[in-house]
């Protein structure tokens, strides 16, 4: 038995322990609750926005190549090996390595099986992560705790960010937002403080952002940028420190990258990056435009179906607003808010597809909104009388933003109105065209998918042609015209050495045209133009040891 006196001492300090704890706990919440509140009203907030898109199915369009063609692969024998040392697309041609990408859809794979909604309903939490890190970071770099939230909540909803969070595939940037956010709060913090744990946390973040997207390259810049136009003053124990933290990260990730990427594809010059970056400036100023007005979405925006006008009044009303107000606010805050828009939007335009994807959005668009409150700031100081009328208008723009992303969303709903929608805003598109040949193909409307092909080969510009060609082959060797498939296959061998469909579709076609050995020989042969091509490789392993392969199908990224 317990004694009496030792039960009373463990009650007594149990009840002690008990209310210590509980005190804590509510020291704990009082001095965040403004965070835990806000957290919640946005979770609520996108809950009330993208509710729907848990019941969405695959588009189709990068997410067919990303998730559905691997489910497989992921639930059986994938590896941590697998996700890091392998582009994103898994092809010979492929120049993007995003592993931190791949591993999310992963995890939910292993999770969910492959269910559409659960990547739906993933990149719904994530988003709601995001936001509530933009207020944190507004927070960090000083903004009000009102500021702060405005900022949380508007890229909670705004309707340009819809593709990001309605199509599986745009979750990438919503990573990397996350991840930059968190190394920036990081940096901020420990330019304050010189913590060294705040240092390697930036600089893992900074890491995970760079294994999201390339992108993420331009943080350090950012970093510069923030103590130059903050003017923070550090020591240079704590420069040395970080950077030696920041020079360590970019050598890891150089290394994972130099071994994940294949090398025998053509790089692009230098002076094509400048003249495609040249060509991609315009589209600044349409997706400032769209920013300011929350305009109806585009899902393939192109030069042939942007209409500049709009965009360029209203950029051109907004920068009169800033000379006129220039007094009242920190001129150093709006450069940082314009070079970090400009600085994040400029990458993904050095490689020349100009296609003006609304999701490339969802980092640059925080540069904007820090503009943007610094002008309505200045607003607020010089018409004091205006802060409710500013009030009012912005919780009107939230409602009205939320309803239109909650409309935009359902063009993400399935691969039917995905193509179709693209199809309707710009017919002319060869890529659009490839969409709707390779939708109706995989439909049995071989004559219709016959038809959108030769249209998007028709438009094609230099760097479409393959791609058209491809598709082409495709429709043709569905149709059973084995002799017209082999003659574009050949085709598009002689528009793309380096391009892998085509190889592997001859072989193919040789192989149904029951010329095994000129199957061998093609692969073999595209294995001495590609060396590291494993589809290649992995084909002519098992036609070499007729090893049979479950329904080999001509299925890979167009």
């Amino acid at each position: 038995m317990i004694p009496a006196f030792f039960m009373k001492n463990l009650e007594k300090n149990g009840v002690f322990l008990y209310n210590s704890e509980m005190n804590y706990l509510r020291t704990l919440i009082n001095k965040y609750k403004f965070e835990i509140f806000s957290f919640f009203f946005i979770f609520l907030l996108i809950f009330l926005t993208y509710r729907h898109c848990s019941n969405f199915n695959f588009i189709y369009y990068d997410d067919d190549t990303l998730i559905l063609n691997r489910v497989s692969e992921i639930e059986n024998d994938l590896s941590l090996k697998d996700i890091f040392l392998n582009p994103v697309f898994n092809g010979a041609g492929d120049k993007f390595y995003r592993p931190a990408l791949i591993l999310t859809f992963s995890i939910d794979t292993l999770i969910c099986g492959g269910e559409p909604g659960f990547y739906h309903y993933s990149n719904v939490l994530l988003h709601t992560l995001a936001a509530f890190l933009v207020l944190i970071f507004f927070r960090t770099i000083g903004y009000s705790k009102k500021i702060s939230a405005a900022a949380g909540i508007i890229l909670a909803v705004h309707p340009v960010l819809t593709s990001a969070v309605s199509w599986i595939a745009g979750r990438n940037d919503i990573l990397l937002t996350i991840f930059a956010l968190l190394s920036l709060i990081f940096f901020v913090k420990s330019s304050k403080s010189n913590i060294t744990l705040h240092c390697v946390l930036s600089a893992f973040f900074l890491l995970a952002a760079l294994f999201t997207k390339e992108t993420a390259i331009i943080i350090p810049v950012i970093y510069i940028l923030y103590i130059l136009l903050y003017e923070v003053k550090v020591d240079r124990k704590f420069v040395l420190r970080f950077g030696i933290c920041i020079f360590l990260t970019l050598l890891l990730y150089v290394c994972f990258r130099y071994f994940a990427l294949s090398h025998g594809v053509k790089n692009i010059t230098l002076i094509e990056m400048f003249v495609s970056i040249l060509r991609s400036l315009k589209s600044m100023v349409w997706y400032s435009g769209i920013i300011l007005l929350a305009e109806k979405i585009l899902i393939f925006p192109e030069t042939a179906n942007i209409v500049f006008i709009k965009s360029l009044l209203s950029t051109s009303f907004f920068i009169a607003l800033c000379v006129f107000l220039r007094k009242y606010y920190n001129p150093k805050h709006v450069l940082f808010g314009i070079f970090w828009f400009i600085f994040f939007i400029i990458p993904p335009y050095i490689m020349p597809l100009h296609i003006y994807f609304t999701h490339r959005l969802y980092l640059p668009i925080i540069g904007c909104f820090i503009v943007i409150f610094e002008i309505l700031k200045a607003a607020s100081v010089k018409y004091p009388k205006s802060k409710n009328i500013l009030l009012i208008v912005f919780c009107i723009s939230a409602v009205i933003m939320s309803f239109l992303s909650y409309k935009y969303s359902f063009y993400y709903q399935d691969r039917k109105s995905f193509c179709f929608k693209a199809y309707e805003e710009n017919p002319v598109s060869p890529q659009i065209n490839i969409m709707m040949s390779s939708y109706y193909r995989d439909n049995g409307n071989t004559d219709k998918a016959q038809e959108h092909a030769f249209k998007a080969l028709e438009y094609a510009q230099k760097q479409y042609i393959p791609r058209a060609l491809t598709e082409i082959s495709l429709v043709y060797y569905k149709k059973g015209e084995l002799d017209k498939a082999e003659e574009y296959f050949k085709k598009t061998i002689e528009a793309n050495k380096l391009r892998e469909q085509g190889y592997l579709g001859l072989s193919a076609v040789y192989e149904q045209q029951g010329d095994k050995q000129s199957a061998i020989d093609i692969l073999t042969e595209a294995l001495n133009i590609i060396p590291h091509s494993k589809s290649i490789k992995k084909r002519l392993d098992n036609l070499k040891n007729n090893r049979k392969e479950m329904s080999y199908t001509l299925k890979f990224k167009i």
